[in-house]
């Protein structure tokens, strides 16, 4: 069910912090008319509301008349409002004149401009910020210091997430996605870092288990060869290959190759070959140690969450078993691809009730991009102008920007 869940001071923690909304409008009324406040300050940090999916004008399968009626009215009659709100949910900037009654004189409204299955606010965000209570005043400033770069790195996971989308599953990269790789990297060079450090990192992971599998030297070239001639390649992941010395096996592999084509030659290619497996084995064992620190410092720089105690970055496999470095690097590619400038617009804006001002990626206003976006969801392209259309009936200001995410950086610090 849908939940309505509060952050709220000492006054009020025992009748507002999580609150369902149900298909009956009438006892969702009453559950949100609170008893009189006296003098109680009934002001709120943050109000979430989440745990169901939006719609053009409706919010949870239900319209701006039942939120207003059964759940913002109650509400303000009950000396309620809010610092901040977050609709949790799709296509929510359709629902900004509804919210907007909620809100303190200097609130803040996050909204959503098209669908997304990535949530802004987690649990693990909750956590710390009901952590500044019990406290007998309101503290928005702190909550939007940890909202922040929560928010942004959902907004990071997303545009990864169509970034990998249209490209094609950059894990599995073949010809196809080679060809809209060095095409995306031509448009936008900051994202060879990131396309690299994914695709690439995969490639040699792949290559690395091979070669352990088969013990053969062929693989070691061929490992090599994939990767220090592609152009897309970064040169972290050159790299890699360059400090294990692979690139000297490459050259030895050849004269191997040379050697045993001669009959007369078998002795010295045996020799030969016990060098290069040696040689082979010792660059192998140095790959996997640069891999595996590579990996860490990706994930270290890009936030990513360990899921349990047992993740530890240091230990597990780089591959096989339940948990390992590969499977982590593929469950957390969207956020890595969101690394880089966003080829996308973050999907939410932020209100301000002090100035009227909504503020947005400036990429949601440019029908070239949001073209691209067409080939991942047909139904971005028409939800945006839709939004747009119902956000100018709020009559608010328009405010894109054209670093959104540096921007909420610099808001929220």
């Amino acid at each position: 069910m849908p939940w309505v869940t509060g952050v709220v001071p000492q006054s009020l923690s025992a009748q507002f912090r999580r609150l369902e909304i149900d298909d009956d409008g009438t006892r969702t009324k009453t559950r949100f008319t609170l008893s009189p406040a006296g003098n109680q300050d009934r002001t709120v940090d943050l109000v979430v509301v989440n745990q169901g999916h939006g719609d053009h004008d409706q919010l949870f399968d239900r319209d701006d008349a039942y939120w207003s009626t059964n759940v913002i009215n109650p509400l303000i009659n009950s000396g309620v409002h809010a610092h901040i709100i977050v609709l949790d949910a799709c296509l929510t900037a359709s629902m900004l004149s509804t919210f907007k009654p909620l809100l303190t004189a200097d609130g803040t409204l996050i909204v959503t401009l098209y669908s997304s299955t990535e949530v802004l606010v987690r649990a693990d965000a909750l956590d710390p910020i009901s952590k500044l209570t019990p406290r007998a005043a309101t503290n928005p400033a702190a909550i939007k210091r940890i909202l922040g770069p929560t928010i942004l790195r959902a907004a990071r996971i997303i545009t990864g997430g169509l970034v990998d989308t249209r490209l094609g599953a950059v894990n599995q990269a073949d010809s196809a996605v080679f060809t809209r790789m060095t095409k995306t990297v031509k448009d936008h060079p900051n994202m060879k870092g990131p396309l690299s450090s994914v695709v690439f990192i995969y490639k040699i992971l792949d290559l690395i288990e091979d070669y352990d599998l088969r013990g053969s030297l062929r693989v070691t070239a061929k490992l090599a060869t994939a990767v220090t001639d592609n152009k897309l390649v970064a040169d972290d992941e050159k790299q890699l290959l360059t400090q294990a010395g692979v690139e000297k096996l490459n050259t030895g592999k050849k004269q191997f190759l040379r050697a045993i084509e001669c009959v007369s030659c078998q002795a010295i290619a045996g020799g030969a070959a016990n060098q290069q497996d040696h040689q082979a084995q010792q660059a192998i064992a140095q790959l996997k140690t640069l891999v595996r620190a590579r990996l860490i410092t990706l994930f270290t720089r890009a936030g990513v969450q360990k899921q349990d105690a047992h993740e530890d970055w240091e230990t597990i496999p780089l591959y096989t078993t339940a948990l390992h470095l590969r499977s982590v690097l593929g469950r957390e590619k969207a956020l890595l691809l969101g690394q880089a400038d966003l080829l996308y617009p973050v999907h939410f804006s932020i209100y301000d009730n002090h100035s009227n001002k909504l503020t947005y990626d400036r990429l949601a206003e440019d029908p070239a991009v949001v073209e691209q976006m067409r080939s991942i969801d047909d139904a971005i392209v028409t939800d945006i102008p839709q939004i747009f259309n119902k956000v100018a009936m709020a009559r608010v200001i328009n405010d894109p920007q054209a670093d959104f995410p540096r921007y909420l950086v610099n808001l929220w610090k």
